[in-house]
C-alpha cells in the first residue's frame, strides 16, 4: 500500500504508523480536555470539533490533501456549534477562524507554495475551535512543533529542506495546546 505526496511516495507502514499515533494523541488529548470542559454542552462542541479535526488530519497524513468535503462542512459546524452555546461563543469562534483563515493565507501566499490551501481552510475550522483569545497560542504551537519536527527529519537526514509535510495535524495539535493552556471559549 502507498499513499502519494506529491511525486514522492510514501511507504504505507509509516504514513499508517503517523496516522496511528497522531489519531491516539488527538483522542487522548480530547478526552482530557472533555473532562475539563465547563458543561456537557461545550464538551460536545469540543468533541465534535476535535473528532472532525482528527479525521481530516488523518486523511491529510496519507494523501497530502485536506480534503473540501471535510474541511467546508467542519468550518460551518464547529461556528454553528458555537452559536448554539451562545451569541458570545459564537462570536469568538467566528473571529477566531476568521483571523486563523487571513493569517494562515498570507502565510501561504508569501510562502508561494510551502503551504497549501487545503492548511488555510482547515485553520478556519482550528481557529473556530479555539476562539479568538486563544488562536496566537494555537498557531504558535502549530508552527513550532512542525518546525521541530522538520528539524528533527532533517538532521537525521531523513528529509531535505524542500521536501512537503503536512501541516494540518501540527494545527490539530496546536489546538490541544492552546486549549490546554488557555481553555478556550469552550472553557476546556
Amino acid at each position: 500500500m502507498v499513499a502519494m505526496a506529491g511525486a514522492a511516495a510514501v511507504p504505507g507502514r509509516k504514513a499508517d504508523l503517523r496516522v496511528a499515533l497522531f489519531a491516539s494523541v488527538m483522542v487522548a488529548g480530547g478526552a482530557v480536555l472533555g473532562l475539563r470542559a465547563s458543561d456537557w454542552q461545550h464538551a460536545a462542541v469540543l468533541t465534535l470539533g476535535l473528532g472532525l479535526l482528527t479525521w481530516a488530519g488523518c486523511i491529510d497524513l496519507r494523501s497530502m490533501r485536506a480534503p473540501n468535503a471535510i474541511t467546508y462542512p467542519a468550518a460551518a459546524a464547529v461556528t454553528l456549534a458555537a452559536f448554539a452555546l451562545g451569541t458570545g461563543d459564537g462570536l469568538d469562534a467566528l473571529a477566531g477562524g476568521a483571523a486563523a483563515f487571513a493569517l494562515l493565507l498570507a502565510a501561504a501566499i508569501a510562502g508561494r507554495g510551502a503551504m497549501g490551501f487545503g492548511d488555510v481552510k482547515y485553520g478556519f475550522t482550528c481557529g473556530a475551535l479555539v476562539g479568538i483569545h486563544a488562536l496566537v497560542p494555537a498557531l504558535l504551537f502549530a508552527f513550532g512543533g512542525g518546525a521541530l519536527y522538520a528539524l528533527v527529519l532533517m538532521l537525521l537526514r531523513l528529509r531535505s529542506r524542500k521536501d512537503v509535510l503536512a501541516f494540518t495535524p501540527f494545527l490539530a495539535l496546536g489546538v490541544l495546546g492552546a486549549l490546554a493552556v488557555t481553555g478556550g471559549y469552550l472553557g476546556a
